[in-house]
């Protein structure tokens, strides 16, 4: 494994970590959500957190290598976040409540692909934005992903909560 998205993997994961203590076992009470709003504040923390990280880590790529292109950034942020929540997955496993081991393998494997491409998707629009500096088809691009996931919830119901 490349020693960049070694280190931004561990980074990726004291992250999470930090945030999984916070939001559940902190002495102070963090609220759900958003007071008045349906946003959960969980998810917003952490969608800001793998935004920062995947715009640090994209950078420090094109620094090494500048003609590298959009999908090779989109696949190295995607890895990073992959191992990342993998292993916090695996740390997390333990605490799960369910009732046998393969529930808890379950979920643990339901969390890492389901954060993994949602941080993919993250991953491709910073790196678009890095690649092109085109703001205006940045928030197209943006308004698409979240026309594109109203559709899926419409037609999977069952896929959100």
């Amino acid at each position: 494994m490349n020693k960049l998205i070694l280190k931004y993997s561990l980074i990726t994961l004291a992250g999470l970590l930090v945030q999984w203590w916070l939001f559940f076992f902190a002495p102070f009470a963090i609220p759900e959500r958003i007071p008045s709003t349906p946003i959960n504040i969980h998810g917003v923390f952490l969608i800001g957190y793998l935004v920062l990280i995947l715009i640090l880590f994209q950078k420090r790529l094109l620094r090494a290598a500048p003609d590298r292109g959009i999908g090779y950034l989109t696949l190295q942020g995607a890895l990073m976040a992959f191992w990342a929540e993998l292993a916090f997955q695996l740390i997390r496993m333990p605490t799960l409540v369910a009732e046998t081991f393969g529930e808890r393998v379950y979920y643990c494997g339901r969390g890492t692909i389901m954060v993994s491409a949602f941080a993919a998707v993250l991953s491709f629009l910073v790196a678009f934005q890095l690649k092109t500096k085109r703001t205006g088809w940045l928030i197209l691009l943006i308004i698409g992903v979240l026309l594109l996931v109203a559709l899926l919830k419409q037609v999977f119901p069952g896929l959100w909560p």
